[in-house]
């Protein structure tokens, strides 16, 4: 079996708990509300962040250097009117997964270049329900438009190129490990120094 589909096998149901976390559900059902995006867009941006800042900090990134989505979330921040400053700072994610190297690396880009094809269907939901666009707050789920397929699909011929067992399966670990770690900070309610339970969100 290859590494990709291992990796689509392994991750399935950590995948589909992500989706039932309450702020995505609420875009898939199509119920989101201005509210609720900000506060998503924070929830990635509070993850994706310091993730890429330690990938960053390799001596060997070049396999992120044109799939960084930070500089989208900044944008979206900025286009949503989000403060990010000395004073009101986006809360930020401080159980990261470990990124120290080639595989790890890639593993943690499984999941969030895999999140950029579902976000073609929520930059789709967003359009229609807040007529949010790539222009206006929605660049992080925009993405590569019309090149997402591409670029994903490039993604996985890299990961067709890893063929010793203990890279694939230290890729998959990783893989797993920034699911779980991200599905704990999509649960986690804490907004500019306020917990709240998800069930409060409106």
């Amino acid at each position: 079996m290859n590494l990709r589909k291992r990796l689509q096998e392994e991750t399935k149901s950590l995948h589909d708990k992500i989706e039932q976390t309450f702020l995505l559900k609420k875009i898939l059902l199509q119920e989101i509300t201005l509210s609720n995006y900000q506060l998503l867009i924070q929830k990635f941006y509070g993850f994706i962040t310091p993730c890429e800042a330690l990938i960053d900090s390799l001596p060997c990134n070049l396999v992120i250097q044109n799939r960084k989505k930070n500089p989208w979330l900044e944008q979206d921040l900025h286009a949503l009117q989000i403060p990010n400053n000395n004073e009101t700072k986006v809360p930020i994610c401080r159980d990261l997964p470990e990124l120290s190297d080639d595989e790890q690396v890639l593993g943690y880009l499984y999941v969030m270049e895999g999140a950029t094809l579902g976000g073609q269907v929520i930059a789709k939901i967003l359009q229609t329900q807040l007529q949010i666009t790539a222009e206006n707050g929605g660049r992080f789920f925009h993405a590569y438009g019309e090149k997402t397929k591409i670029m994903w699909n490039d993604f996985c011929l890299d990961l067709g190129t890893v063929d010793c067992i203990e890279q694939q399966n230290k890729i998959i670990y990783s893989a797993i490990d920034t699911f779980k770690r991200f599905h704990e900070w999509m649960e986690a309610g804490h907004y500019n120094g306020v917990s709240i339970r998800p069930r409060e969100f409106i």
